[in-house]
């Protein structure tokens, strides 16, 4: 069997660490177009380049740590020590097959024998047995099938290398994909060594640019992010922004030299800023607040230095601590949404430090929004919770209906993006109107709530439990659904706010003061 004809001539083959491009240039002479080489070094690169021009444009440089794995290569051709990379299944499970040149060398010895190991373990199927083509001396590959696949299929993507970085950038422009280059964009197209492309595209977009990635092999990493972290462009299961916010960065965002779309200046040092403090924590380099010097160091970027100009350049005046910039987001609109915050603080414990009672009691715990979702219309509506919620003595502050733009933005930017069913049978549907009450007389949560719902503030919150069983009375148990949320502390509450009527946020927290002087009266 000839290996065109296993691997099919529409793959994308990566063939790492070339020995003289002689491999290659029978691939592509075989009908291989999507053929890559990816050599250790310049020099190697350009000798096979000149020793066989069929593979000219087909050569590129990647350093040895984790060339195997960086790639998208649906069939991986290994050479020399690179092989021996199949020792670790997680570098070549993206690869639907794993290849070797046969030879009688030591390497290929040791590379046969972790192949079998892994045809043991199940990973992969028994080898092949292959030549490049039908001639008589053609050159011969043992041939590994994948059997446990795991492409990448999440943020991180690969620019074809036939494109470059500039030719991928150009047809972002020219298909008028609604996009921004997040960061490290200054000297574009050139790229520093080891860096990646981090990349927010509309959610419109995202299967064009994906379709855009997969058209070649290639190794100069992309992590592509949509706007509401639709699934394999999310982090960690989570928006890498808050949609209203990533939204907010592409309506913003500015031409680069008429090659990209990038963040406008001050999109620019928010959107660093947010990274560098709610991705990366104390792992960012950066001091706390009252610290002279950061408890541990960054070699990638001097985040400090960075952030300290671009702050400079659009007039703010914020130490460059983690506490300081922390303060300095809220007040440009651009800290997390409590319940986001509570998410990422499982992979920060900088952000933990900010989710303590003491962080929450900063906020006046009274304030509460109340979400009531989609089966609330049918089973009595929102002037039924209206009712309910005066009768349990909250303050009506505001009822506030949402249209279908502002469902989905809210829909996508509160509890985690997740308004499934949970452990009810049912789902109660998206948001469709929020409830701002106050209550006068807060009372703190015991110690066995506390231990459960550590962020609730005020104990009546958990009257939700009691509205949501109010609306499945007179329904079957099989037809019974949450139909509210609420925050669970004030500064919780003022995210809401920020969300659903940034315009409106005066006057609650007049109705605030309004009742607080009616009961000191």
């Amino acid at each position: 069997m000839q290996f065109v004809d296993l691997v099919g001539a529409s793959s994308r083959i990566i063939e790492i660490n070339p020995v003289d491009g002689a491999l290659g240039s029978r691939l592509v002479a075989a009908g291989c177009a999507r053929y890559l080489a990816v050599a250790n070094s310049p020099r190697r690169r350009d000798a096979i380049s000149d020793k066989h021009p069929a593979l000219a444009g087909r050569v590129t440089v990647a350093g040895r740590t984790g060339a195997v794995r960086q790639n998208n290569a649906e069939v991986l051709i290994l050479n020399g020590q690179s092989s021996l990379h199949m020792a670790t299944f997680r570098s070549v499970r993206h690869a639907r097959f794993v290849a070797i040149p046969l030879s009688l060398t030591p390497h290929f010895g040791l590379a046969l024998q972790l192949g079998l190991l892994q045809c043991a373990l199940g990973r992969f199927a028994l080898p092949r047995i292959v030549s490049i083509d039908g001639s008589r001396n053609a050159a011969k590959l043992l041939v590994f099938r994948v059997r446990r696949q795991r492409p990448h299929s999440g943020a991180r993507r690969f620019i074809p290398h036939a494109l470059g970085v500039e030719g991928f950038l150009r047809k972002l422009q020219a298909g008028k994909v609604r996009h921004a280059v997040l960061r490290w964009f200054e000297a574009l197209p050139r790229l520093a060594a080891g860096e990646d492309v981090d990349l927010l595209v509309d959610d419109a977009d995202l299967e064009r640019v994906r379709a855009l990635l997969d058209a070649g092999p290639g190794v100069q990493p992309v992590d592509l992010y949509s706007v509401t972290g639709l699934p394999g462009a999310d982090y960690g299961k989570m928006t890498y922004f808050p949609p209203y916010l990533a939204d907010e960065l592409l309506e913003r965002a500015v031409d680069l030299r008429g090659l990209c779309k990038v963040p406008s200046p001050r999109e620019h040092f928010l959107s660093l800023a947010y990274h560098v403090l709610y991705h990366k924590g104390l792992d960012s380099g950066l001091a706390r607040r009252g610290e002279n010097r950061p408890q541990r160091v960054c070699p990638d970027h001097d985040y400090t230095a960075i952030l300290g100009k671009l702050a400079a350049r659009i007039g703010i005046d914020v130490p460059i601590t983690l506490e300081d910039l922390d303060e300095c987001l809220d007040s440009q609109g651009w800290r997390p949404p409590q319940d986001m915050l509570v998410r990422l603080a499982k992979r920060n414990a900088w952000i933990r430090t900010l989710l303590t009672p003491a962080a929450n009691e900063r906020h006046d715990n009274g304030l509460a929004v109340f979400l009531i979702r989609e089966e609330a219309t049918r089973r009595g509506g929102v002037e039924k919770a209206v009712r309910w919620l005066e009768k349990e003595g909250f303050r009506i502050l505001d009822v506030h209906h949402f249209d279908a733009r502002l469902s989905n933005l809210i829909a996508r930017s509160t509890r985690g993006g997740n308004w499934g069913q949970g452990p009810w049978c049912n789902s109660g549907g998206k948001p469709i109107a929020a409830i701002v009450v106050y209550d006068p007389n807060p009372i703190r949560p015991s110690r066995r709530r506390k231990k459960r719902q550590p962020q609730v503030a005020n104990a009546r919150l958990f009257c939700k439990d009691a509205l949501r069983d109010y609306f499945n009375e007179g329904f079957p148990k099989e037809q019974h659904c949450n139909v509210v949320h609420s925050s669970d502390n004030g500064r919780e509450s003022m995210d809401y706010l920020r969300i659903i009527m940034p315009e409106k946020i005066d006057q609650v927290l007049a109705g605030i003061e309004s009742v607080k002087l009616a009961r000191a009266a």
